[in-house]
């Protein structure tokens, strides 16, 4: 170590000196080695920098717990399982020296099933034994409970029963929910399948019909109705009613001729007449022609067709809905 004035020798050559009391010693002096967390130039099989461990050097110490797992090496509470929590197979209670496998690893298990107990920070809800102090297998309703047909519903008890979900059938692994018996009146699930059905089916005619009906009403306003949006009116087949007219062949009456040959009777002279002045007469405003009522033409052209009167106002209404006869 020419640069290093505390370390001369290295017996071993892994780069660390025999000098105990100088700069990083080698604390395997007879046995090249790579670690260099725990121990200086000791064995580290798994390669994470950490010593395997051997007769002087315990995990306790801080020998590699796992020394053929580099992820994991260090386990304080002695029960198998790494207290590396990003490692392989991390102890989920690191002070807690137990042997529960399923749900958690390395904690507390009272009836030794594989489940741990439940605790503050991990209850029944999250996968803790349901039945804690008796092993159990089932994992379907309740976690770790008694099972007797291996279905993973666990048998009823006290405080759980088929209706919260336990086996309704517990000789029988092929069925666990509580099947539905017939009713009092006689039928079947099937039965009632089939009522069902039948009542569906009769409701979804009632709406056919329905939509058909509405349909054929559409049809028959469209029949009234013209190709610019305005009623049509129906052909006038009725002839009009002939008019009398006057007889032009009779005679008129004698009319009395007055007598030319009686003398006139003398006038007496009057006064000349002036007529009074009369103002200029105002021009009168002369009536702006009515715009035909299509309504009311529409009503008496029904009424011309021969419909009564009810129906031709019914009809007219359709389209002019204010109009009365």
């Amino acid at each position: 170590f020419p640069q290093e004035p505390t370390q001369h020798e290295d017996a071993d050559g892994d780069g660390f000196g025999d000098n105990q009391s100088g700069v990083e010693p080698d604390a395997c002096p007879e046995q090249a080695g790579t670690s260099t967390i725990d121990r200086y130039g000791c064995l580290d099989t798994d390669g994470d920098l950490r010593s395997d461990p051997d007769i002087n050097w315990m995990p306790s110490q801080g020998g590699d717990a796992f020394p053929n797992e580099p992820t994991q090496w260090s386990d304080q509470d002695l029960d198998g399982y790494g207290d590396n929590p990003t490692g392989v197979t991390p102890d989920d209670c690191p002070t807690v020296r137990d042997t529960s496998t399923i749900d958690r690893l390395g904690c507390l298990d009272t009836d030794g099933d594989g489940y741990s107990d439940p605790d503050a920070d991990w209850t029944v809800a999250d996968g803790a034994d349901a039945c804690s102090n008796g092993g159990g297998n089932s994992t379907q309703d309740r976690i770790g409970c008694y099972d007797q047909d291996g279905d993973g519903y666990s048998n009823p008890s006290v405080d759980w029963t088929i209706e919260d979900g336990a086996d309704a059938y517990v000789d029988d692994p092929t069925r666990w929910i509580k099947e539905i018996e017939p009713s009092s009146d006689g039928l079947s699930s099937g039965s009632t399948l089939v009522y069902g059905l039948g009542g569906l089916v009769l409701i979804a005619a009632l709406v056919g019909g329905a939509f058909f009906l509405r349909g054929r009403n559409d049809e028959e306003q469209k029949a009234y109705q013209s190709p610019d949006g305005m009623p049509s009116m129906p052909p006038m087949g009725a002839q009009p009613a002939a008019v009398a007219m006057p007889d032009f062949s009779a005679q008129p009456a004698a009319v009395a001729m007055p007598d030319f040959t009686a003398q006139p009777v003398a006038q007496q002279p009057t006064a000349a007449y002036t007529a009074p002045a009369v103002a200029a007469a105002t021009p009168v405003a002369q009536p702006q022609p009515v715009a035909a009522d299509p309504a009311r033409t529409y009503y008496e052209g029904l009424l011309a067709q021969g419909y009564p009167a009810a129906d031709a106002l019914g009809y007219t209404q359709q389209y002019y809905p204010t109009f009365q006869a």
